[in-house]
């Protein structure tokens, strides 16, 4: 174990429990990697860890592992740790390839325990997020141009997330797509049921106000206007 590594192992063990430790830190910065960790990286982990099981912090944890796999693409400890984060962030499609990779891993190095970790998390069903549920809604608008099969996408992201501006605007427009005037379906909200013609005035007064928000945001890229040309699926999904 290089020193850098050992500096890292004590203090870790100041934060967390036994139990903790031996999932956490018997797989960290040593793991399967023969070469000596950079400073950084133990920084950069060490914080990750922390957030992780110490403030229960799955998104700032992600950020901190993602820059030691940034680093190290292969550092086996970084991985693990990304992948369970990003299970506990709710963002399992993420995680799904790290858990392949980390099966990938155990298999050649024998580690059972960990290998057995891998295979039960790639046996459980993919969880629908709100990213695959916009996909899945703008394929169906789009692309299959079904737009009832879109606006269901549309209101079980709003379901989860009543807020969600892709989702509003998105569903206005595929409830504007319907060919009966008088469809009455929308996701619950604060307000109650958010009509066909609500919904349709919600999302493009959204749209407009925000004046299609830089890339980058948390209200993603410029948005199609119902009717307008740019029916390419890249509208704003979050």
């Amino acid at each position: 174990m290089a020193p850098a590594t050992l500096t890292y192992t004590s203090r870790a063990t100041t934060h967390m429990g036994a139990s903790i430790l031996a999932v956490a830190l018997a797989i960290a910065l040593g793991g399967c990697s023969p070469k000596p960790v950079a400073e950084d990286q133990v920084a950069a982990m060490q914080a990750g860890l922390d957030a992780f099981y110490t403030r229960h912090d799955p998104q700032a944890a992600v950020l901190e592992f993602q820059k030691v796999l940034a680093a190290n693409p292969s550092q086996y400890g970084a991985t693990f740790q990304l992948a369970a984060a990003l299970d506990a962030a709710g963002r399992s499609d993420e995680a799904r390839p790290l858990w392949e990779k980390m099966l990938t891993l155990d298999e050649s190095s024998g580690d059972q325990q960990t290998a057995a970790r891998a295979r039960a998390k790639l046996s459980q069903p993919p969880v629908a997020t709100e990213e695959t549920l916009m996909r899945a809604g703008l394929d169906a608008l789009y692309q299959r141009t079904t737009p009832p099969a879109a606006a269901a996408e549309f209101q079980r992201v709003l379901a989860k997330n009543p807020t969600h501006y892709g989702a509003t605007f998105q569903l206005a427009a595929a409830l504007d797509s319907r060919p009966s005037p008088d469809v009455n379906v929308a996701p619950a909200t604060a307000d109650g049921d958010l009509s066909r013609s609500a919904a349709r005035r919600r999302g493009v007064s959204s749209a407009r106000a925000a004046s299609c928000p830089p890339s980058g945001t948390s209200r993603g890229r410029r948005l199609p206007l119902p009717g307008s040309a740019d029916t390419s699926g890249s509208a704003c999904c979050r």
